[in-house]
């Protein structure tokens, strides 16, 4: 994949990430668990995805989070220090959320802290001179 096509690619997912991130930041009462929860879930898919790829590995369509995981920290280790005790939601369907406890505050909070921790391992990899981006 091209420079620019994964950068722009790492843009567009780090944008899901900031719309989990402005979300939470919002009063408790106004805040969408599920735009949160779906918006985390897609940034790290999109992320994992994206670094596979540039690996030449493609992903099933309907790979889990979890599974994403285990294989991008087959390709480096970085991965597998990720905490994914309340990665709770495994499919990217709206609907895996509905009747779990994963759309609590805390947990929200920890998926957006770990897809925040997912970032900067995927910044580093693949775009090095670009960090803050």
């Amino acid at each position: 994949m091209r420079t620019m096509e994964i950068k722009k690619s790492l843009r567009l997912a780090f944008a899901d990430l900031q719309k989990a991130q402005n979300e939470l930041n919002r009063p408790e009462e106004d805040l969408v668990p599920l735009c949160v929860c779906s918006s985390a879930r897609h940034s790290m898919s999109a992320m994992m995805r994206l670094f596979l790829l540039t690996k030449t590995l493609n992903t099933e369509e309907d790979a889990s989070l979890k599974a994403l995981f285990r294989k991008c920290g087959e390709y480096e280790k970085e991965f597998n220090r990720l905490n994914l005790d309340n990665l709770l939601c495994q499919s990217l369907k709206l609907s895996a959320c509905e009747d779990k406890n994963c759309i609590s505050l805390k947990n929200l909070n920890a998926c957006v802290a770990l897809t925040g921790r997912l970032k900067d391992i995927v910044s580093k990899i693949l775009q090095p001179e670009d960090k803050e981006e």
